[in-house]
């Protein structure tokens, strides 16, 4: 849990979520100790279908000379968080890596909206 930038969080996570997880699920303790915990968000701006292309690229070259400043890289990681500024190609990779990655997630728990 080297990444986690605040003490208190990490002590949670291992002191009460994971073995409260562990509990739950019936493991013991060295299959406790296998446990997997994955928590992060991530933000993203988007475009309307449609969007004209030469409109698409100068929001992303206006929006990456942001993210690149000094003072915004230094905001965000005081406060954890770690800038990955993707073009909308990488970005849209992401999303359906993403969708994909925790639909099966959903799908092989069998988990239901309620």
């Amino acid at each position: 849990m080297a990444a986690c930038h605040n003490d208190a969080l990490r002590d949670f996570l291992l002191g009460v979520l994971l073995p409260a997880v562990a509990e739950c699920c019936h493991l013991t303790r060295s299959q406790s100790h296998n446990l997997w915990l994955e928590s992060n968000n991530w933000w993203g701006l988007l475009a309307p279908a449609g969007t004209p292309a030469v409109a698409v690229r100068r929001l992303e070259s206006v929006i990456s000379r942001v993210l690149s400043a000094r003072d915004m890289k230094t905001k965000f990681a005081s406060q954890g968080a770690e800038v990955l500024n993707l073009g909308s190609l990488a970005y849209a990779k992401f999303l359906k890596a993403e969708a994909a990655k925790w639909s099966k997630v959903v799908r092989d728990a069998g988990i239901k909206a309620e």
